[in-house]
């Protein structure tokens, strides 16, 4: 799974450049020295702890039905706020209770609101 992420963001670009403290990895564009920090997830996944990390992205996989594997990248704040403008999401239990929420599969009209956080497939 992390090797295709860190495939396409190379392909994009990006160095990985290591593992860091509070994330999975970082990647440095080169042309423009930014540094990003990332988790890999197995799912689109939004967790309260992560919420005081302002550069910290998430890559995560959703399944499409031709069998393809779309691969997002965004930040994290980003998603939260997605998240609350278009869900129920920070309604739920699971949000509420234990500060996170996951889904495979997130609705189309997610995926629409997230689209330009799309990388790439595998």
């Amino acid at each position: 799974m992390t090797e295709g992420i860190l495939k396409i963001l190379a392909d994009q670009g990006w160095k990985y450049s290591g593992k860091c403290s509070g994330c999975d990895f970082q990647v440095a564009n080169t042309p423009m020295g930014e540094m990003i920090r990332f988790r890999v997830k197995s799912r689109l996944t939004i967790n309260f702890k992560y919420l005081g990390y302002e550069n910290l992205h998430i890559a995560f996989p959703v399944k499409q039905k031709n069998g393809t594997t779309d691969w997002y990248f965004t930040k994290h704040s980003d998603l939260v706020e997605t998240a609350r403008r278009y869900t129920n999401w920070l309604e739920t239990k699971s949000w509420k209770l234990d500060g996170y929420y996951h889904t495979k599969s997130p609705s189309e009209k997610f995926l629409e609101k997230i689209r330009q956080y799309r990388l790439g497939n595998t």
